[in-house]
C-alpha cells in the first residue's frame, strides 16, 4: 500500500486551462467595487480564484476576501475546482477539458478522481522532453460472454493513479480529459510524493456509509430521500519494522487532512478501484507483534 499526501496547487501552478475564469457557462461574473449587490449574489475574485456570497445588500469597494461579514467565501472558482480535495466542487467543462500545472515542486505520482469523460490522457514533460505521457480509456464494461459482449452496460471508470513518475523539479503535467457527447468532469487532480507503508493482506473490505433518509408515517407509509453512499475500506498491512518511525510521522502529518490511499498498485486488477481511496484515515493504529515486521489496522473514509 502507498499514501499519496496532495501537494497545495496554488493560483500561479495552474498554467493552463481551457476553462475561462470567470467561467460564464456556470454563471460566474467578477465582483465589481461600483456594483450593488443584492442578497446572496456570487461574485468571483480572479486574485484569490475563490466565489463570495453576498451577506449585506449594498455597495462596498472594499475587497470581499477582506470583508468577510459582507462576502462569506462558498468555494473556488470552476477552473481551480480540481485543486481543492473537496469532491463538491469538481471542475466541469466542455471536451476537451484541458489543465496544465507546473508546480515547481518535485513530485513522482498523479491521481486524478471523480471522472467523467470517455479517455484522459495524462502527459509529463521535463525540459520540453516528454518524460511520461498515456492515454487511459474510461468506459469500461466486464465481458464474461458473447452477450455480455454484445448488451453490457458500459461502467465509467472514475480514477487513475499513476506511481514512479520522474520528480523532475521542473515537471509540467498535462491532463486532458475528452468526451463524445455532454460535459467533462475532473473532480479532484493530486500531485506528491507516494510513501510505501506496507503490504495490504487479503480480507480487506470495501463498505459503503449510506445516508439516504427513510420515513414512516403512522400508517406505515414509506418515504426515501435519497443521499450518497460514502465509500469506505478496512485494511489489514505487514510492514517491516524499521519504517515504523516513519509511518508514525505520516499519520500525525495526515491528522485531519486527505490523502489519496492506493491500496494495491495493480490498476488492471479487479480489486484496484475498490481499495482506492481520496479520503481521511479514521483509524490507523500499529501492533508491535511480530519481530521483523508490524501490523497497521486502517480504517479510511472517503471525502
Amino acid at each position: 500500500m502507498k499514501i499519496l499526501p496532495p501537494l497545495e496547487i496554488s493560483g500561479a501552478m495552474l498554467i493552463s486551462s481551457t476553462v475561462p475564469e470567470p467561467d460564464a457557462s456556470v454563471g460566474e461574473v467578477l465582483w465589481n467595487a461600483a456594483t450593488s449587490y443584492t442578497l446572496a449574489t456570487r461574485v468571483v475574485r480572479s486574485t484569490t480564484h475563490r466565489i463570495y456570497q453576498n451577506a449585506i445588500a449594498g455597495v462596498d469597494a472594499t475587497f470581499p476576501e477582506n470583508a468577510p461579514a459582507r462576502w462569506q467565501d462558498v468555494g473556488p472558482t470552476n477552473r481551480y475546482a480540481a485543486f481543492d480535495q473537496n469532491r463538491s466542487t469538481p471542475c466541469i467543462g466542455a471536451s476537451p477539458l484541458t489543465v496544465v500545472v507546473q508546480p515547481n515542486i518535485r513530485f513522482d505520482s498523479a491521481g486524478i478522481f471523480r471522472l467523467v469523460a470517455d479517455s484522459a490522457t495524462i502527459t509529463v514533460t521535463s525540459g520540453g522532453v516528454n518524460t511520461f505521457s498515456e492515454t487511459i480509456a474510461l468506459l469500461t464494461r466486464n465481458t464474461t460472454s458473447w452477450y455480455t459482449w454484445l448488451t453490457g452496460r458500459f461502467i465509467q471508470r472514475q480514477s487513475v493513479v499513476r506511481l514512479a513518475l520522474l520528480p523532475n523539479t521542473d515537471n509540467i503535467i498535462t491532463i486532458n480529459l475528452t468526451k463524445s457527447s455532454g460535459m467533462c468532469r475532473l473532480g479532484e487532480c493530486v500531485l506528491g510524493f507516494a510513501e510505501y507503508v506496507g503490504d495490504a493482506q487479503f480480507q480487506a473490505r470495501d463498505d459503503a456509509i449510506n445516508f439516504s433518509k427513510v420515513t414512516r408515517g403512522l400508517n406505515g407509509e414509506l418515504s426515501i430521500e435519497a443521499r450518497r453512499n460514502v465509500p469506505t475500506n478496512k485494511l489489514r498491512l505487514i510492514t517491516p519494522k524499521n519504517i515504523i518511525n516513519n509511518v508514525r510521522e505520516l499519520r500525525d502529518l495526515l491528522n485531519a487532512k486527505p490523502a489519496v490511499f492506493i491500496g494495491t498498485e495493480d490498476d488492471t486488477g479487479a480489486y484496484f478501484e475498490a481499495v482506492l481511496k481520496l479520503g481521511l484515515a479514521r483509524v490507523w493504529g500499529h501492533g508491535i507483534d511480530y519481530p521483523t515486521h508490524f501490523q497497521i489496522d486502517m480504517e479510511i473514509e472517503e471525502l
